[in-house]
């Protein structure tokens, strides 16, 4: 078993942690819903930010958006870059999670199976094709199931992702509201690296779950030579809180509070990275600070008591 097998195996005995149920409801992009994963090419290391932005209507189908954040570190010459991609737009319908592929083939439909949540064992998906590009690879279920993450009860759907020649390379893990935890955040055909041992998710959060792998780097962690410009770590206090809420980052930014809907409860501004909220009026519960600044936008769990 090669070292990208024995990666996915290990990931999947550390999550799960066995439930009974045979019944879930699918979850896809709540409020605040963020990635991050790692990569690391040898001379580029970094991560990407995935993050909700909103939902829309994409060729009449009902969307999300997700927009991607790349944090980019060259080792040679040492040189570090933030910069955006192109969003990504994936609808869910009846357990299946798909993805819009623009100006798709003729080979591919416009929307096309990213993960079958509702698959059984033996069951199989032709992963999305890109642009100009055909393979005829398919991921085929091994194992279905329940986990328990930070107190909620997630399907998982283990894969196995054979080549052209039916020997299995690499074996994908789907987790329900997370997606894709080995690999690339959303798993298609054509793209390089996508399966590196330490192309790996390092964390996820929003309004009600946060989880970060075991092992894993921090969050946003790039090796580069110094600190990386717009990377400094936003800090809130007191975290538990009850009726004030202070954030603190570095220059200027501004904030909002959302809810467990997503909806933006207080909001403010500061010039200088320091600004004190009053948070008497708001209900006890879960809460997600958005701190956006000229650099990045940061999205940080508070609960208020």
């Amino acid at each position: 078993m090669d070292k990208a097998m024995r990666t996915s195996r290990l990931l999947l005995s550390t999550f799960l942690l066995w439930c009974c149920t045979s019944v879930f409801a699918q979850t896809w992009c709540p409020p605040g819903a963020t990635w991050w994963f790692g990569f690391d090419y040898g001379s580029v290391n970094g991560y990407r930010m995935y993050s909700y932005s909103g939902d829309t209507i994409v060729h009449g189908r009902q969307a999300k958006r997700v927009d991607v954040e790349v944090h980019w570190h060259t080792v040679s010459p040492p040189s570090d870059a933030v910069f955006m991609n192109d969003p990504i737009f994936t609808s869910m319908d009846n357990g299946v999670l798909y993805q819009y592929l623009v100006n798709a083939e003729p080979l591919a439909t416009d929307w096309d199976t990213l993960i079958w949540y509702g698959a059984s064992p033996g069951d199989q998906w032709q992963v999305p094709q890109m642009d100009d590009y055909y393979c005829d690879r398919r991921i085929v279920v091994t194992d279905t199931g329940h986990v328990e993450v930070a107190g909620l009860n997630l399907r998982y759907v283990q894969t196995d992702f054979p080549d052209e020649y039916g020997e299995v390379q690499f074996s994908p893990l789907f987790l329900e509201r997370i997606g894709s935890v080995y690999g690339t955040f959303l798993v298609q055909c054509g793209f390089e690296n996508q399966y590196e041992p330490d192309t790996i998710l390092r964390c996820y959060q929003d309004v009600e779950l946060s989880y970060s792998v075991p092992n894993a780097p921090p969050c946003d962690f790039v090796a580069g030579i110094g600190p990386e410009p717009g990377r400094e770590a936003v800090a809130l206090w007191p975290n538990p809180g009850t009726d004030m809420l202070h954030i603190g980052g570095k220059g200027k930014m501004e904030v909002r509070v959302l809810d467990a809907a997503g909806r933006a409860v207080l909001a403010g501004s500061s010039p200088n990275g320091s600004l004190g909220l009053s948070s008497a009026g708001l209900s006890s519960g879960v809460y997600l600070v958005e701190v956006s600044t000229a650099t990045k936008r940061q999205t940080v769990k508070w609960i208020k008591r």
